[in-house]
């Protein structure tokens, strides 16, 4: 029988955990003995890739060969990163990245568990959109997995956090980690976990704050010293661990001293207090709180008014960033109330994902647990999309194109809806479908996924389609055409995703990693 794992696969920081025979979430140490596993990778001279605690502390030094925040990237086609000498080096996307994150990880649990471990659930910000959903579950295919489910981070924190109280709550999930962002409001009765609203930036997360750091000691050392450190070798990244540091140290003290490697054999210390490190971040700050009003607004009552925070029964903090106490303040202002540490923000997510896996093992009548453990088990927690789901079309005698949207934000998930669209010419022989991610009309703000064409026995102008978008339960998106006259279906439309590797180049990649050794 399998035994299957759940994995947060973070921007800073991964982790993994599985469900013991007592049926409760543990996180499996690395082969370092260490609970969290930095998400960073070394590569040496050969190309061989180094991945976790001593890749990070080599990355000072040898910042050209170590990658880092590789989750900012994942699924944008345009990024790579540079491997082995120069004018002969191979270019790794942020998949193969990730995907050399995740078989460490995989190893660390086969070794820690004495098993294989094929099965497993990979967390994603609630924020990702379908390009990032699906590049990060073809990063777990690479790595060797069988990829059960993309589950949502707030998701899998309440899920936890459900699992573990048995409460009656309305709670609003607090995501901030090393990279990205995401506000989650969810209803909690019992072990049931339903999703009522989310938002987020899956571009602001601790990094941000300690490049504004960053950028004060760099003015202060060029101001007083006239150095530019970033113009040194490896100057920026002794720089950003200085400021990384300093900002941990902050969440414990008022003030902490910041030692900066000038180079040639210089050092300055700089003495750093909470109050002015707030003061340099209060727009980073204040956005977040903005970001949670946004989706309180989300939220209609019965009576058709909007949530409040009055209305929120608890505050759970999730992600390591959560730790810089200038958050915890701004929410207790605004809450009324301070919000809830009793879940660990760097573990909670991977618990709540091994939990999501050990749900679908059950369902599937895999599992290596009990029976009486498998009653146990929450149900599935009830998600909804994080973006607005459309098509391209357009309208008036002038056919101005817009943004039809067909599935609004925060509609359950998975699920479907549909759109009828009217041929616009006679003997129209093929019709053609963008699938777009976004809100509003104008075709600007919107980020178009991709799109495909489908052919038709040619019928006159003014002929109804319906066009049936779907969401998956990984929120990765599906396009069906029915014919409305013969209420005939006419197929799915393969989405030409330019943002994503087809199957040939994930399945080649997957043989390619599979004889990679990642240390």
């Amino acid at each position: 029988m399998a035994k299957a794992v759940g994995i947060d696969l973070g921007t800073t920081f991964s982790a993994v955990a599985y469900i013991d025979e007592d049926g409760k979430p543990k996180i499996i140490r690395n082969r370092d003995g260490d609970n969290i596993t930095p998400s960073v990778i070394n590569f040496d001279e050969n190309g061989e890739p180094l991945v976790g605690r001593l890749a990070k502390e080599m990355s000072a030094e040898h910042a050209d060969s170590t990658v880092m925040f590789v989750k900012r990237n994942i699924g944008n086609p345009e990024w790579t990163f540079p491997v082995g000498p120069v004018g002969n080096e191979e270019y790794y996307n942020a998949e193969i990245l990730s995907s050399m994150i995740l078989k460490r990880l995989k190893e660390d649990a086969e070794s820690m568990l004495g098993e294989e471990i094929k099965d497993v659930v990979i967390t994603v910000p609630a924020y990702f959109g379908d390009a990032q959903r699906l590049a990060t579950s073809q990063a777990g295919t690479i790595a060797g997995f069988n990829v059960l489910k993309i589950i949502n981070e707030p998701t899998a924190a309440a899920l936890a956090y459900a699992t573990d109280t048995g409460k009656n709550e309305t709670v609003l999930v607090f995501d901030l980690g090393g990279g990205t962002f995401d506000v989650t409001i969810m209803k909690i009765e019992g072990k049931d976990v339903r999703v009522l609203a989310t938002r987020g930036d899956k571009n602001l997360g601790g990094f941000d704050w300690d490049n504004k750091l960053m950028e004060y000691l760099h003015g202060v050392i060029l101001s007083e010293d006239r150095i530019d450190i970033y113009e040194q070798e490896h100057g920026m990244n002794r720089l950003r661990k200085a400021a990384e540091s300093a900002k941990i140290a902050l969440s414990d003290k008022q003030t902490t001293p910041v030692n900066v490697d000038l180079g040639g054999g210089k050092r300055k210390k700089i003495n750093i207090t909470r109050e002015k490190f707030n003061e340099l971040t209060e727009s980073l700050n204040n956005s977040t709180i903005d970001t949670a009003l946004f989706t309180l607004g989300d939220v209609k009552l019965d009576n058709d008014a909007k949530l409040s925070w009055q209305d929120i029964d608890k505050t759970i903090l999730v992600g390591g960033s959560t730790r810089m106490p200038i958050i915890r303040e701004l929410i207790e202002k605004n809450a009324g109330k301070k919000p809830s540490t009793e879940l660990h923000p760097d573990e909670v997510v991977a618990m709540g994902a091994a939990l999501q896996a050990a749900i679908i093992l059950a369902e599937e009548k895999r599992t290596d647990l009990t029976a009486d453990v498998v009653r146990g088990l929450p149900p599935a927690p009830k998600d909804v999309c994080s973006h607005s789901l459309g098509t391209s079309a357009v309208r008036g005698e002038n056919h101005d194109p817009y943004n039809a949207v067909v599935m609004p934000c925060n509609t359950e998930v998975p699920g479907k809806t549909s759109e009828v669209f009217y041929t616009t010419v006679d003997n129209q022989s093929s019709v053609e479908v963008d699938v777009n991610e976004g809100e509003g009309e104008d075709l600007n703000y919107v980020t178009r996924i991709g799109g495909g064409r489908m052919k038709l026995t040619p019928r006159p102008k003014s002929s109804p389609l319906e066009i049936v978008f779907e969401y998956d339960q990984n929120q990765i998106i599906r396009v069906n055409v029915y014919d409305k006259v013969d209420n005939k279906h006419l197929g799915e439309i393969q989405i030409d995703r330019k943002a994503n590797m087809n199957d040939e180049q994930v399945a080649k990649l997957t043989t390619m990693m599979s004889e990679t050794t990642v240390n």
